[in-house]
């Protein structure tokens, strides 16, 4: 079936733009000058979090209105579809995350952008039907999208697609699509964290790094400040 890689396909040109923007900011050491000059690193996060989130929100809606547009998505609930496009574009904005703090190259952000969705999403049909292989594939978050898109253009194809109703009913061999979103916003949620953690033992040159074990440390969540010290 054609349609579920073409909708990955067409996510590859923004996760790569995204990733790169990223990864040419920290290899120009542009984030470290910053955060000398004081920048908070979580006004930093969230600056980039909004900029790379606008062209991903018209991505949703030019995919979605493509889908009823041309009937790939007929009879299936919109909110449900629209919600999957959200939830996958969140992942793929967190793993972006998660990316740059690993790679230090323009040339291995590109091979990664393309690995990640297209050939990654690509594999999904020669894996065996089964649930449980399924859900354990489903934490990367293409092989999640790509089961979410089967069952919606499935449902087009019998005439009774996703709804309210049915969202939470698993077809033979696979998950259901209330299990899909659950697993995109799981994975959404682990890619961020990861990023968190590695950035903070992987600073940078002029950063100073934390132990691996810094979670766990009482002074990191609820640093005291110094009387008379600037907020």
């Amino acid at each position: 079936m054609i349609l579920p890689p073409f909708f990955l396909l067409s996510f590859v040109p923004l996760l790569l733009v995204n990733l790169l923007h990223l990864v040419t900011e920290k290899t120009s050491k542009m984030r470290d000058y910053l955060q000398i000059a004081g920048l908070q690193m979580k006004v930093y996060w969230l600056s980039w979090g909004i900029t790379l989130s606008m062209p991903l929100l018209v991505m949703i809606q030019v995919a979605v209105a493509c889908g009823y547009g041309t009937g790939m998505f007929k009879h299936n609930n919109a909110v449900l579809v629209t919600l999957l496009f959200i939830l996958f574009s969140l992942s793929l904005l967190t793993f972006c995350f998660l990316a740059q703090a690993l790679i230090n190259s323009k040339t291995v952000a590109m091979v990664v952008s393309v690995v990640w969705i297209f050939v990654i999403g690509s594999l999904v049909p020669n894996i065996p039907a089964n649930k449980a292989l399924y859900a354990c594939l489903s934490c990367i978050s293409p092989v999640a999208f790509y089961l979410g898109i089967l069952s919606v253009v499935a449902g087009r194809v019998r005439g009774n697609g996703v709804s309210w109703s049915n969202a939470a009913t698993p077809p033979d061999g696979s998950i259901s699509f209330v299990a899909v979103l659950m697993m995109l916003a799981l994975d959404s949620l682990v890619y961020l964290v990861l990023a968190w953690y590695i950035t903070e033992i992987t600073p940078g040159e002029y950063g100073v790094p934390k132990p691996f074990y810094f979670p766990f440390l009482w002074r990191y969540w609820c640093t005291a400040r110094v009387p008379g010290a600037p907020p």
